[in-house]
């Protein structure tokens, strides 16, 4: 997450945002770790002022509006668009399932897994870096306080 001047959320410039995430998910792209990375981009704001969507009810919270979400993987079914109904539990169930680990709650339970966006048997995707302009990184480069080495 973002330090505020570059965070997407008003009044930070939400360019430099998007460029700030651009930059982390390039250095993991660019990482030895690329082959059995899964990177979950959602916001925790939906964008705008109204769904046409009314969040279901599943339990007294209810769910919220929808988030957009991008899967970001080698083994991520390029181009696919999922109509499942998932929540931020999904997260959460696909780790639980990727670690054989228990359910923290009664939510992420019953929460849709996210397997439907991978194909854990293909050919690992490449990676797809899209470059920062000189001008964006330099823009970033004064809010950017993870140094990320790899030995």
């Amino acid at each position: 997450m973002p330090s505020f001047p570059i965070s997407e959320h008003p009044p930070a410039n939400i360019t430099s945002g998007m460029n700030w995430v651009k930059h982390v998910i390039n250095a993991i792209m660019n990482s030895p770790y690329w082959n059995s990375t899964a990177i979950i981009l959602t916001w925790d704001d939906y964008g705008g002022f109204y769904d046409h969507v009314a969040p279901p009810q599943i339990d007294k919270y209810g769910l919220g509006f929808r988030m957009p979400t991008i899967i970001i993987s080698p083994y991520s079914n390029p181009g696919y668009i999922d109509h499942t109904q998932y929540r931020f539990e999904s997260m959460l169930r696909f780790i639980e399932w990727r670690f054989s680990l228990q359910p923290l709650t009664e939510r992420d339970l019953h929460a849709n897994n996210l397997l439907n966006a991978f194909d854990f048997n293909q050919k690992p995707n490449l990676a797809h870096i899209v470059p920062l302009t000189a001008a964006e990184l330099n823009a970033i480069r004064p809010y950017i306080n993870l140094v990320m080495t790899i030995d």
